[in-house]
C-alpha cells in the first residue's frame, strides 16, 4: 500500500473515533432529560389513576352512607358506613381512610338552574351524604408519593374532591275521591247526580252496587296500580298510606303508612265492591286524615320527605278549607301534589293547594292522562350522585 493511501486510512480512523466520541457525549447529555420526560409521563398517568381511584372510593362512600341513612334513619350509622365503604377501596395502594368530619350529613335542595343541587349541612329532613375524599398532607393517609421524585421539582401529589349522594325517601299518603261522581265515565257529566245513573253501569245497577265497570273509579284504581309499580322499581323503600273522602261522613285513614303496597291495592279493591252512596265532595276531610297519618310517630320516618297526593274529580262543596290545610301541611314540611280528573274538577282550587304545599298540580282529562300523572309523581328523584 502506498504511503498516501495509508495516511488516508489513518485519518479516516481518527475521524471515526472522533464521531463516536461526540455521539457518546451527546447520548450521555440527552439521557437525563429523556429520563425526566419518561418519569413525568409515568407520573401524569399515575396521578390520573389515583384521581380515578379517589373518585371511585368517594362515590362508593357517599352512596353507602346515603343508603344507610335511608334504611337506618340514623346519621351516626350513615357516617360510619360511609367510612367503612371508603376503607374498602384502595387509593394509591392504600385503603382510603376518612375522619368523621369528612362525612357530612345534610339535605339537598335545587338551585335556580333547576338541574343543579345544593348541599346543606344538617337540617330537619336529612337525605344526603357528602364525602370529602382526599390524599393531602392533612389526611390520615397523607400525600401520594410520586415516582423518581429526585428527578422532578415535586415529589408528592395531593388530590382532593367531594362526592354527594342523595337518597330521596318519601312517606306518601294517597288521598282518593269516593264521591258519587267517580261512578261516572271520564267523558260524561258526574256533577249534580240527582237521579241519574252512570251511562256504562250494568242493568239494574244502583249506587250501592260494585263500581267494577268503565268508570272514573276504575280509572283511578288502574292509575294507583301504576303508581305503586313505579315505586317498586326505585332502589329505596318508600312507605305509603291511603286516605279517602266522600262528603265527610265516611272519610277516613284507610291504610296507615306501610311498605306493604298490597294493602293499598286491597283497600282500593274493597271500595270497588262496596261502601258507595249518592254523596258529595269534602276534600278537606281527606286531607285531615292524611295529616293524621303522616303524624304517626310509630310509622313515619324522621328523615323521609312526607308527601300528599290528592286526587279529585269534582268541586269541594263542604268541610274544612283545603288551602288552609295545605298551609298547615307546608308548616310541617309536607309536599303536596294534586291531580284533577275530568273537566268538571276545580282546577283553580287544586292548583292553589299544590302551590301552598310547594308541590305541583296535574290535570288529567283521559284515563291515560291520569295514569301518567300518578306515575310522574312516583318517578320523582330516586338515589343520585349530585357531584
Amino acid at each position: 500500500m502506498s504511503p498516501q493511501k495509508d495516511q488516508i486510512l489513518r485519518n479516516s480512523r481518527v475521524q471515526s473515533k472522533d464521531r463516536r466520541g461526540v455521539i457518546s457525549v451527546l447520548t450521555a447529555l440527552l439521557l437525563l432529560p429523556i429520563a425526566v420526560l419518561c418519569m413525568f409521563a409515568i407520573n401524569i398517568a399515575y396521578m390520573q389513576l389515583v384521581r380515578t381511584e379517589l373518585r371511585r372510593a368517594s362515590d362508593s362512600a357517599a352512596r353507602a352512607g346515603a343508603r344507610t341513612l335511608s334504611v337506618a334513619q340514623n346519621a351516626t350509622a350513615a357516617r360510619e358506613m360511609a367510612r367503612t365503604a371508603a376503607s374498602l377501596n384502595e387509593v394509591a395502594g392504600e385503603p382510603l381512610q376518612l375522619r368523621d368530619q369528612q362525612v357530612e350529613i345534610g339535605s339537598i335542595s335545587p338551585t335556580n338552574q333547576g338541574d343543579r343541587f345544593l348541599f346543606n349541612d344538617g337540617g330537619t329532613i336529612l337525605n344526603a351524604v357528602r364525602v370529602a375524599g382526599d390524599r393531602t398532607s392533612g389526611s390520615i393517609n397523607g400525600e401520594v408519593q410520586l415516582f423518581a421524585s429526585g428527578l422532578l421539582q415535586t415529589s408528592q401529589f395531593s388530590p382532593s374532591l367531594t362526592a354527594t349522594a342523595m337518597q330521596y325517601d318519601r312517606d306518601i299518603v294517597i288521598i282518593a275521591d269516593r264521591s258519587s261522581s267517580m261512578a261516572f265515565a271520564w267523558d260524561e257529566s258526574g256533577n249534580n247526580v240527582g237521579n241519574r245513573l252512570p251511562r256504562d253501569s250494568p242493568p239494574g245497577w244502583g249506587f250501592t252496587d260494585p263500581w267494577d265497570y268503565d268508570c272514573r273509579w276504575i280509572d283511578l284504581v288502574v292509575a294507583v296500580n301504576g303508581f305503586l309499580r313505579q315505586l317498586e322499581q326505585t332502589r329505596q323503600t318508600e312507605i305509603v298510606s291511603m286516605a279517602s273522602f266522600d262528603n265527610g261522613s265516611k272519610s277516613q285513614l284507610d291504610v296507615p303508612l306501610t311498605a306493604n303496597y298490597q294493602a293499598i291495592r286491597d283497600r282500593f279493591d274493597h271500595y270497588t265492591q262496596r261502601d258507595h252512596r249518592r254523596i258529595g265532595t269534602n276534600i278537606g276531610s281527606g286531607m285531615e286524615y292524611a295529616l293524621e297519618g303522616l303524624a304517626d310517630v310509630s310509622r313515619r320516618r324522621p328523615f323521609a320527605q312526607p308527601v300528599m297526593v290528592v286526587m279529585t274529580d269534582g268541586v269541594n262543596k263542604q268541610g274544612p278549607d283545603p288551602i288552609a290545610l295545605a298551609n298547615e301541611a307546608a308548616s310541617r314540611n309536607i309536599l303536596i301534589y294534586t291531580i284533577t280528573f275530568s273537566d268538571e274538577a276545580d282546577i283553580d282550587l287544586m292548583s292553589a293547594v299544590a302551590v301552598a304545599g310547594s308541590g305541583r298540580h296535574y290535570h288529567a282529562i283521559t284515563p291515560e292522562d291520569l295514569t301518567e300523572a300518578f306515575e310522574e309523581v312516583a318517578r320523582t328523584i330516586p338515589t343520585i350522585l349530585t357531584d
